[in-house]
């Protein structure tokens, strides 16, 4: 129950609100949540929103509940430096915090990415950030983690508990797949892979049980699944050799296991919140058509040196995009698994044993390396 509660405490986050509204992109929906926090016992009730699978809470509530404590902190706005700022140390005015909603009333907003620098004692940190409203939302896994007390968020009572003479804990092993024992061909046997053209070679070479015959791997019919198009995007159902969306498919099938492997045709365009963003509005749809699917994001996979689009589509992007994939899996309560560090050379690149001969695509032998990564890193 402890690793669920600090799992679910990374995705918790808070907002920073009446101050200077900064540059906005992209565009998600919030629905509010009434939040009740207990502050080194003492407790206070906020009002929050949901986005995805995150809850926000505002973080002037917070630095208003966290004045008489020794994580006391206060909020600013730069506007030489086009920034947010916070001051540890220094106490925020308390006050009481206001309650704008009855706790029974769901509301809607638009929430758009915050783009304002962030500096924490003069210097820049990056955490994700929302406006809604105009006050601007942080995530409490960030600030947690950036002023050093701990959170643990209990997601059916909506409650959330701060302790700020402990430091900020996280149990990775919750979200990362360790080394296990090997789960064995059944293990391997259960589970649909979801992705694209680099997915799709799990069919092409046979390398799972039935061979080129196998009803385990979803792709669109033209191979390509863009994350920024994915709620637009098909996929051809072999158990009926017919396209039909990701959500219909699943509540057909039905999966113990899906293992998504997706990002590569966006990480030379998407920045981070569209890409997290456009992730997680795939995995509520899957959630939402069956809940008891267990969901495994895996890398995405490198590239070979030669490759012919390199400029665009390279290492150094494809690794940052599966940090992102990672905190993605920690935010929905998926797992991460990380099959791409068993498939590169002393450089990082697509070791060339690896590729098929475009520089992009995985041979059958970097194939059955993911499939035996994943039988030796059980979802249990």
């Amino acid at each position: 129950m402890r690793k669920k509660l600090l799992a679910l405490a990374a995705a918790l986050t808070m907002a920073l609100g009446s101050l200077a509204t900064p540059g906005l992109a992209g565009a998600a929906e919030a629905r509010s949540v009434r939040v009740l926090a207990f502050v080194d016992g003492l407790y206070v009730y906020f009002d929050a929103y949901r986005i995805g699978f995150s809850t926000y809470v505002k973080l002037r509530d917070i630095a208003s509940a966290l004045a008489n404590t020794t994580k006391r902190f206060d909020l600013g706005w730069d506007a030489r430096l086009n920034a947010i700022t916070l001051t540890s140390g220094v106490p925020y005015p308390q006050e009481p915090v206001p309650l704008t909603w009855p706790a029974d009333e769901e509301r809607h907003a638009s929430a758009s990415q915050n783009t304002a620098n962030i500096f924490l004692d003069g210097a820049e940190v990056k955490l994700f950030a929302y406006n809604i409203g105009g006050s601007n939302y942080f995530r409490m896994a960030d600030i947690g983690r950036a002023f050093d007390f701990f959170v643990e968020w209990d997601e059916p009572g909506k409650i959330l508990t701060i302790l700020t003479l402990r430091s900020y804990e996280h149990d990775e092993t919750t979200v990362v797949l360790s080394e296990t024992e090997d789960m064995g061909q059944e293990y391997i046997d259960s589970m649909i892979f979801l992705g694209d053209s680099t997915t799709y070679g799990l069919l092409a070479y046979g390398i799972l049980t039935g061979g080129r015959s196998s009803l385990q791997v979803w792709t669109p019919a033209n191979r390509t699944f863009s994350l920024f198009n994915q709620k637009n995007i098909t996929v051809l159902f072999p158990d009926t050799n017919k396209e039909i969306t990701v959500e219909n498919a699943v509540a057909l099938k039905k999966p113990e296991y899906m293992v998504i492997t997706l990002g590569v045709n966006g990480v030379s365009t998407m920045e981070e919140g569209h890409f997290k963003r456009e992730y997680i509005a795939l995995i509520a749809r899957i959630r939402e058509a069956h809940p008891e699917t267990r969901i495994i994001l895996n890398t995405i996979y490198p590239v070979s040196s030669f490759y012919k689009y390199i400029n665009s589509i390279n290492n150094v992007k494809i690794d940052r995009a599966n940090g992102w994939v990672r905190e993605i899996a920690e935010e929905t309560g998926s797992r991460f698994i990380d099959t791409a560090s068993a498939l590169k050379d002393e450089d990082g690149n697509l070791a060339t044993a690896y590729q098929n001969g475009d520089g992009l695509h995985l041979s059958p032998a970097a194939l059955r390396v993911v499939v035996q990564t994943l039988r030796t890193h059980g979802y249990k």
